[in-house]
């Protein structure tokens, strides 16, 4: 009697693989160019801020942690509601707050649909707009395999 073998098992079988060998996720998932060169400049960066809570900025924080980049330092949101809690262990700032603790960093926008107003508003507020990157989750092709 031959075994049968199901997707599932097979599939898990992979994954644990790919996780003790510790293998990269551009390797992993065939990373398109556009994830590879955002990782590129996110790992040289020493602080980050992540602008945006929702879905977007939660994947983002993963991929950075994926990527072994620990220089995320905050998350920051327009969202009065959210200002002052955590996520992933990290601090929920407003803006201001954000850029009075750290005026250096990266930030990153990830709010699907606001990139252009986030911009203006982080410019506004005095952030170089060197210091400002907009991640397009879509474009790193990871969205489902997270």
């Amino acid at each position: 009697m031959t075994k049968q073998f199901y997707t599932e098992e097979v599939m898990a079988s992979i994954k644990q693989q790919i996780k003790d060998q510790n293998i990269s996720v551009r390797k992993q998932y065939l990373a398109s160019e556009y994830y590879e060169r955002k990782m590129e400049e996110y790992r040289k960066q020493e602080e980050i801020v992540i602008f945006g809570t929702g879905n977007y900025g939660r994947d983002l924080y993963k991929m950075l942690k994926m990527e072994n980049i620990c220089s995320a330092k905050c998350f920051c949101d327009n969202g009065i509601a959210r200002q002052g809690k955590k996520m992933a262990e990290l601090d929920i700032l407003s803006p201001q707050e954000a850029v009075e603790r750290f005026p250096n960093a990266l930030y990153i926008i990830t709010p699907r649909g606001y990139g252009d107003e986030i911009l203006r508003q982080l410019v506004g507020m005095g952030v170089d707009a060197m210091h400002i990157s907009i991640f397009v989750l879509e474009l790193a092709e990871l969205t489902e395999k997270l």
